[in-house]
């Protein structure tokens, strides 16, 4: 058994876990618990993938985004510079990318 992030499950064709990756729309995780432990979370979320299916009876948390660097980060003027990683999901790409723009210069 593994315990994924849910964006792990779009690359793998089960789009719909994405909207998970979207920022500020849980205000914490009694709120995220509300949706993947209520109806909504047991019910098909518009997925039709036996993938989806499987993953959605195991959702988990692994906690909210956070950064980490070799540096202290206090701020947002504290990211320029700075490569990240992220996971393959579209929605966390675009996030990062219209966050921090220059992260993406080459």
């Amino acid at each position: 058994m593994l315990a994924p992030s849910l964006a792990k499950f779009g690359p793998l064709g089960v789009k719909e876990f994405e909207a998970f990756d979207f920022p500020f729309i849980f205000d914490d995780t009694t709120d995220l618990h509300k949706i993947t432990q209520g109806p909504i979370g047991a019910g098909p979320m518009g997925c039709r993938s036996p993938r989806a299916s499987r993953a959605r009876r195991f959702f988990g948390d692994n906690g909210f985004k956070s950064f980490s660097a070799n540096t202290p980060i206090k701020s947002a003027n504290d990211m320029k510079g700075k490569k990240f990683r992220i996971q393959s999901s579209k929605v966390l790409e675009e996030q990062i990318r219209s966050a921090f723009p220059a992260a993406f210069r080459r």
